[in-house]
């Protein structure tokens, strides 16, 4: 039996949400080797102290330049070169670094450091990408990385927002997103999701059902890319 062609419009949206909530497509702008960095408060003389300690997100422990595990390293400089800054967007990225906002994709590499003392050797995060946070609410929950993954339905709940864990293989899609527990303005949250089918945004938060069998992405707080 041929079925109208109205229901099978519909069969064929449901089906077609059901797979998107369900796929397995990666994010096309890649998840791996972001890292948190927050200002080095010991004192003793620099480049031994005073630089960055980097931390990966999601994870408890990070490979450092020399190629041992710990939950954190030391870097004496963050290389922003590859970024091609002008000076006042660089000033204001590294007032917001210094804050411990960002968060950053870089590499860790072990080199020589040009201060003193002499061939001490020290770890340099060569930094390729910078995203700034917005919102005032306590961080907490795992961060994504969440674009606009293309798929459209006819009917609730439709699984149009890709959002891929940073630095695991975790991927889900999900239906909605939730940014005003961030607290973030108005207008900044209509830059987030203005960016979803461009850079994407950074989220930490959690993913819960919604009543209509979708899930939500709920926000603590969110990051935008700035360089």
């Amino acid at each position: 039996m041929r079925l109208p062609a109205v229901i099978t419009l519909v069969v064929t949206a449901v089906l077609g949400a059901w797979l998107a909530g369900n796929a397995a497509a990666q994010s096309p702008n890649g998840t791996t080797t972001y890292v948190r960095v927050r200002p080095d408060p010991r004192m003793c003389p620099s480049p031994m102290c005073g630089g960055w300690w980097i931390r990966r997100v999601n994870r408890d422990t990070i490979v450092c330049g020399n190629g041992m595990v710990s939950p954190e390293c030391y870097a004496a400089d963050l290389d922003l070169s590859a970024l091609q800054l002008a000076e006042k967007q660089r000033a204001s990225l590294e007032q917001a670094l210094a804050a411990g906002a960002p968060l950053v994709r870089g590499q860790l590499v072990r080199g020589s450091v040009s201060s003193p003392p002499p061939n001490v050797r020290l770890d340099t995060l060569l930094v390729t990408e910078i995203w700034r946070r917005y919102g005032q609410a306590k961080t907490a929950g795992t961060v994504f990385r969440v674009e606009d993954n293309g798929i459209r339905c006819v009917r609730a709940p439709c699984f149009s927002l890709h959002a891929s864990a940073l630095n695991t293989a975790a991927h889900r899609n999900v239906s909605s997103l939730d940014l005003g527990a961030s607290g973030a303005s108005r207008a900044v949250v209509q830059q987030a999701r203005a960016a979803l089918d461009d850079a994407g945004v950074m989220i930490e938060g959690r993913v819960v059902p919604t009543a209509d069998g979708g899930r939500a992405l709920r926000a603590s707080a969110f990051w935008l890319r700035a360089a």
